[in-house]
């Protein structure tokens, strides 16, 4: 605005120079807050300080699956891990 009314007296330049910076996208991206994603908190049987973490899996190995999708055969061998928790395993 002071470069403006060095060659010129605008009247209302004032809330024409704040709508054209409050349009303005590249304006905005400079002079935006960071944001910070919010997370609720885990619930009270995931939150549990005295269990490690991964402490209850199951591993399931499987293999000699014969692939024939390609122009050859292929066999594959495959690896499932699964993550429990500790209530399901009492039942």
């Amino acid at each position: 605005m002071a470069v403006i009314r060095q060659r010129v007296w605008v009247l209302k330049a004032r809330p024409l120079v704040k709508k054209v910076l409050r349009n303005c996208v590249v304006c905005r991206r400079l002079k935006g807050t960071i944001q910070f994603q919010r997370m609720a908190d885990l619930p009270v049987d995931r939150a549990k300080p005295q269990d490690a973490p991964l402490t209850y899996t199951g591993v399931d190995v499987f293999g000699t699956e014969v692939d024939d999708r390609l122009q050859r055969q292929a066999t594959r061998y495959g690896c499932l891990f699964t993550f429990m928790q500790q209530d399901l395993l009492l039942r």
